[in-house]
């Protein structure tokens, strides 16, 4: 089986129903604060699905692979059978925006300008979302690290790697760049050319330009 979500619709799809059931009807609902979200959803018919996707590892032992997120789904069928408590549960992720597969140039940083102590070496963030992979650097060395998403918010691994060239004037900045996104979790929002990060409580921490 499969399942797609939009903001507009949810689409499930099966073997014994390729054609499968589209619902136009959906509604949001945070599970547990960050740890999830519930989407239910409702036809022209009065068909009904419901789907909780989980923020937790989930294998998939027939592709051999570990997916983000865990996903329930129930299904309310007129005039069929419904799966009821015998929902179905898979394994998912959320597909990034293709806007963030790109270098981001730091336009602040907790509301300063960051000093660009090498023209050659800006002060960027590069996406790249087939691998959930971030790319940083703040002038001087190197950040890495991983990521996963949840619709508009972005949970940072707390395993970020750095190297270690000394950088007269940056090194401050550059560890606390680390601590403040390793292991922690941000909401992103794109406005015009810039794509903007705040913490929980809305306060915006990263500004950065696209050009």
């Amino acid at each position: 089986w499969n399942i797609d979500i939009t903001d507009s619709t949810i689409t499930y799809k099966s073997v014994l129903n390729p054609v499968g059931y589209v619902f136009t009807e959906v509604k949001k609902e945070p599970i547990m604060d960050i740890a999830g979200i519930g989407y239910l959803g409702r036809d022209i018919y009065g068909n009904k699905v419901r789907v909780e996707v989980i923020k937790k590892d989930c294998r998939d032992t027939v592709l051999e692979k570990t997916w983000p997120f865990q996903v329930k789904v129930s299904l309310e069928i007129v005039g069929g059978k419904d799966l009821g408590e015998s929902a179905i549960y898979g394994c998912g992720e959320f597909i990034a925006d293709p806007r963030l597969n790109q270098t981001w140039y730091v336009e602040s940083y907790k509301g300063k300008t960051v000093p660009v102590i090498n023209a050659e070496k800006l002060p960027i963030l590069k996406f790249i979302t087939e691998k959930r992979m971030l790319h940083a650097n703040m002038g001087c060395n190197g950040i890495t690290g991983q990521y996963e998403l949840m619709e508009n918010r972005m949970y940072f691994s707390p395993n970020f790697m750095m190297t270690e060239m000394y950088c007269e004037g940056l090194m401050e900045l550059e560890q606390d760049f680390s601590k403040m996104i390793a292991g922690n979790t941000f909401v992103y929002q794109f406005r015009g050319d810039q794509l903007i990060f705040s913490d929980l409580n809305g306060e915006e921490l990263l500004i950065l330009n696209s050009k």
